[in-house]
This record gives structure tokens, sequence and C-alpha cells, in this order.
């Protein structure tokens, strides 16, 4: 009995390493495609700048990683270290509109990519927080955008 407990350890042991292996493949495969990611990239300043968020230009640089695919917002100046990103923003509308574009900006890279995705994208009261006497720019630039 203990040597088909060991004969079945190995095999699970053999079977788990190959697992492995193909994971690691897989996933050096996927980083080593970045594509898409180029693709949302560009499609998530594009959104930024067509809804008029404040003091973000089309010179202005995305990064995000595959690790965690966490958006990061980098002004045009390289010396210039300030990242906007979800943590970094303050509450209100600038925010709101940032979660936003980046949830419209992966959905075009999903029509894009003919990937299945719901009937719709419920964006609910992305308004609130803004005013359209106040900020209209990026009031009236958020809907045409959408």
């Amino acid at each position: 009995m203990v040597d088909a407990q060991r004969s079945e350890l190995e095999r699970i042991a053999a079977r788990a390493q190959r697992l492995r292996a193909e994971l690691r493949s897989a996933r050096d495969a996927a980083q080593s495609d970045v594509t898409n990611l180029e693709l949302l990239k560009t499609y998530f300043l594009d959104c930024l700048v067509r809804a008029g968020v404040p003091g973000i230009t089309a010179k202005d640089r995305v990064e995000i990683s595959s690790a965690n695919f966490d958006p990061e917002l980098y002004g045009q100046d390289q010396d210039d270290r300030a990242v906007t990103n979800f943590a970094t923003l303050s509450s209100g509308g600038k925010k709101t509109l940032f979660k936003c574009c980046f949830a419209i900006a992966a959905r075009r890279l999903a029509v894009q990519l003919e990937t299945p995705l719901p009937g719709m994208l419920i964006i609910d009261s992305p308004m609130r927080n803004i005013s359209e006497r106040e900020n209209r720019e990026q009031f009236g630039g958020f809907y045409t955008m959408v």
C-alpha cells in the first residue's frame, strides 16, 4: 500500500511540475504580446482627452502594468514624476471621469477584438460631482465622447 501511495505521489508531483511549466510558458507568451495593452493605453488617453478631463492632454503618457491593469498617467514633461491614477485622484468629478474613461476604453478594446461582452455598459451618474455650469467643457466633452 505504501508503494502504491508513493507511486501516486510521484505521478501527482510530475503532473504538477508539468502544469507549472505550461502555466509559466503561457504567462510568458501573454506578457510578451503587449499589442492589446498598447491599444488599451491609446483608447484610455483618447477617452480622457475627448472627455475634457482637466489637466490631461494628448501629449501625456499612459502606462498600464500587465500585473494589475491599473492605469497610470504621466505628464508630457519627462522630469515631472507626478502620477495620476485611481489612488492619487481626489474624490469628486475628476476621479469619476477617470474611472468612466477607463471602463469605456476597455469596452472599445473588447469591441475591436470581438470578445463576448454584456449587451450594455452602465455608468451611473458620472456627472453628479461636476456642475454643467462651472465645468461646461468637461461636462459636454464627456457626453460627446460617450
